[in-house]
């Protein structure tokens, strides 16, 4: 079963959500509950692939105009993923009713992997008064970020206890089709990345970040994690529409996007055949006759530069464009919300680090190979790829590689987790030189809380600010989980 979601169909499970009690008393609870796992993978799985986290992590530059996630100048964003969140609750709530475990605990996947999306973009937020709530936020009080982790990590372990193959097989499910074994994998591949995530956590006597991990890798029967990009939360896109990749005939992505200077070097210094399914060989490089199969016809240009002087190089035929498949392919790829190549570089890092016992070379080259199989390039340039001397894994540069190859798999995929990474790690480290960059050329460590929230929930709001941050809603303050 493909991810197939039509408008037409969405509307019917927004009838079928919000509108069952009152208009169809007859319609299952089974019906409601499938229509809730739907709507939720189409506003949450299907949401991983953006421009802002692609141009804050020196990925794409923009060209047409002066963006605040390329040039750090970041401020207020609005709480975004609360109305999934209640969606998540509701998912939950009505499963317990039914008595339906399965679904109960797809619920409170959700709801885990949604709190983990907040708070990474702010630090501590509402979360406890919200579930009690309903999934209302209203004016509640906000969680210690440390908090909420403990909760979605004790949530996710009991979402894996909870999914029982024998039992009911979660319908509406367009991306694992039902599949209850794929679900445990994923419960146990998101803790992984959240613990992994507290890295600089370790020594806090509440939590047990290394033992935790170490017993989900070591007991893979009771806590099953992926073994190949067949279990990747793959939200296909379509040929109908409204079901098409994001950026599907997008003026802009066609004209104004390019690949940054510094993630086309790192490319280019490792012969990385992705490339060329990422990006167009510039139009300078084709008019000197050098040829759209040679990585020397693919250049970018520097994201943190003046766009004046972006604009100029690109009227002078530098830069290599995002490849046409992005704007010109309604399916295109994937959005990607967890991914086994990920979960190898997890498993590498943590490795690296003697947190579990496996060789880190191993998971590093199945996060490389599982990459290069998920843009399809082909066995032979793969076995090439991996015999490079800056590929050949080196325990002394173990972590600088292991991180750098994690930040060219996460290219436009998988929301801001590259981001994320890099923000925890420092690795690798990107090319913020241009005049052009604001924030002292450093990336900003989060975004100042909704403007809502001041209007309407000051004092909890301020609450939060003063104990985080000094009573500054500071862009470069650092949350919790990045304080060592």
């Amino acid at each position: 079963m493909t991810n197939k979601i039509c408008l037409t169909t969405l509307f019917i499970l927004f009838f079928l959500i919000n509108g069952c009690e009152d208009k169809e008393p007859g319609i299952s609870d089974i019906t409601k509950l499938d229509a809730l796992v739907t709507e939720l993978e189409t506003q949450v799985f299907a949401r991983n692939v953006f421009q802002s986290p692609a141009l804050a992590n020196r990925y794409l530059v923009h060209t047409d105009e002066a963006l605040n996630a390329q040039y750090y100048t970041w401020s207020s964003i609005p709480f975004l993923f609360y109305d999934r969140l209640k969606l998540a609750v509701q998912l939950e709530e009505k499963a317990k009713e039914a008595g339906l475990k399965n679904y109960q605990a797809v619920g409170k996947l959700f709801q885990a992997y949604i709190a983990d999306r907040i708070t990474q973009l702010f630090g501590d937020v509402p979360y406890s008064e919200v579930i009690a709530n309903g999934g209302e936020l209203g004016q509640s009080k906000y969680d210690f970020q440390k908090d909420i982790y403990i909760k979605v990590l004790n949530d996710l372990k009991e979402v894996n206890e909870m999914l029982d193959p024998s039992a009911e097989m979660i319908g509406g499910d367009v991306v694992y089709n039902g599949d209850v074994m794929k679900w445990r994998k994923l419960s146990n591949v998101l803790r992984l990345r959240f613990l992994i995530g507290m890295s600089l956590k370790t020594n806090d006597p509440d939590l047990n970040i290394i033992a935790d991990f170490k017993e989900i890798v070591e007991n893979p029967n009771e806590f099953p994690i992926f073994s190949s990009n067949e279990d990747n939360t793959n939200f296909y896109f379509d040929l109908a529409e409204g079901e098409e990749y994001p950026f599907f005939e997008d003026p802009k992505f066609e004209t104004s996007y390019f690949l940054d200077a510094y993630f086309v070097d790192l490319l280019k210094e490792r012969n990385d055949p992705r490339l060329f399914k990422m990006a167009e060989p510039e139009k300078v490089a084709i008019d000197n006759g050098i040829s759209p199969t040679d990585l020397e016809a693919f250049n970018g240009i520097k994201g943190s530069n003046l766009l004046e002087d972006n604009q100029e190089a690109v009227q002078k035929g530098n830069g290599s464009p995002i490849h046409s498949r992005y704007y010109s392919d309604p399916a295109n790829e994937p959005s990607l919300t967890a991914s086994y190549f990920e979960q190898e570089f997890t498993l590498a890092e943590a490795a690296q680090l003697g947190w579990i016992s496996s060789n880190p070379e191993t998971h590093y080259k199945n996060g490389i190979v599982s990459s290069m199989e998920f843009y399809n390039i082909e066995g032979n340039s793969i076995n090439e790829y991996l015999t490079q001397s800056n590929v050949v894994f080196s325990p002394n540069e173990g972590m600088n590689q292991i991180l750098t190859q994690k930040y060219l798999a996460l290219f436009l995929n998988t929301d801001w987790l590259g981001a994320y990474s890099l923000r925890r790690t420092g690795l690798p480290v990107l090319d913020n030189s241009g005049n052009g960059v604001q924030n002292g050329g450093i990336v900003p460590k989060r975004w100042n809380y909704p403007d809502t929230e001041l209007e309407s929930n000051l004092e909890n709001v301020t609450e939060a600010i003063n104990r985080q941050f000094g009573g500054q809603d500071d862009i470069n303050g650092l949350m919790w989980v990045l304080q060592e």
